[in-house]
């Protein structure tokens, strides 16, 4: 994946895209202008805004989705000591409140993938505040 990007970025910083159509008006102004080099920039540019997007994507994936997820899978059975469960990662949420919640036939709920992100987001600050609190001795 990393190398089709470079491949991108190389290809839309040397070729042009219509170079029969404009050769002669562009060589007239390039020449008495340096637009050559501006353009190359927006290139590269856009280009780098690919790559770093698609960084950007890979980070929120890794972070939000599995580390968050996880960690609310394990934390939240254990905090409602078995009540409440964590829906799996990419379900359609469908009947649930505006808490996230939905009640099974069995009496237990089922917690909203996008909720539960939440609650581990909240444990993790939790944990880092805590951190702080004993190392810089509050």
């Amino acid at each position: 994946m990393i190398l089709a990007l470079f491949l991108i970025i190389y290809w839309e910083t040397h070729y042009e895209r219509y170079p029969q159509a404009t050769v002669a008006a562009k060589a007239r102004t390039h020449s008495a202008t340096g637009q050559n080099r501006v353009g190359n920039m927006k290139k590269i540019a856009l280009a780098f805004d690919v790559v770093v997007g698609t960084i950007f994507n890979l980070i929120d994936l890794l972070i939000f989705e599995f580390l968050l997820h996880r960690t609310a899978r394990v934390i939240v059975p254990l905090v409602s000591f078995g009540k409440i469960e964590v829906e799996d990662i990419h379900a359609v949420p469908t009947g649930f409140n505006w808490l996230g919640l939905k009640r099974r036939d069995d009496g237990r709920y089922v917690l909203n993938s996008t909720m539960s992100m939440l609650a581990a987001a909240i444990f993790w600050l939790l944990c880092l505040v805590v951190y702080f609190a004993f190392t810089r001795d509050f």
